[in-house]
């Protein structure tokens, strides 16, 4: 799970240190969104798993922003198109992450 946050940390340019801190920035926190998603789909990790690598979130935290990345990418609003881009990015990456 590590290394798939500093990857997609690294896409989002922020600082893996900041998706398990409490910020609530834009770009921490579609960061931090994408980090989970990307946790749930590849490695099929439970949310208090994800909640307690994600800094000690709640389960249902973690219910919400999965619900939340699935809105953004079924939505079809421009503004989510760089999220789309980065987080496929990100999604065919990952398997080479956890391969190696």
């Amino acid at each position: 799970m590590n290394e798939i946050i500093e990857k997609t940390a690294c896409l989002w340019s922020v600082k893996a240190s900041d998706i398990y801190s409490k910020s609530r920035t834009a770009q921490i926190s579609e960061a931090r969104d994408a980090c989970i998603y990307l946790i749930k789909q590849k490695l099929k990790v439970s949310n208090a798993k994800i909640g307690l690598t994600m800094g000690f979130r709640l389960p249902s935290t973690i219910v919400y922003s999965l619900k939340r990345t699935k809105e953004r990418l079924e939505a079809g609003r421009p503004q989510d198109e760089l999220f789309k881009d980065r987080l496929t990015m990100a999604s065919s990456r990952i398997s080479k992450w956890t391969t190696n």
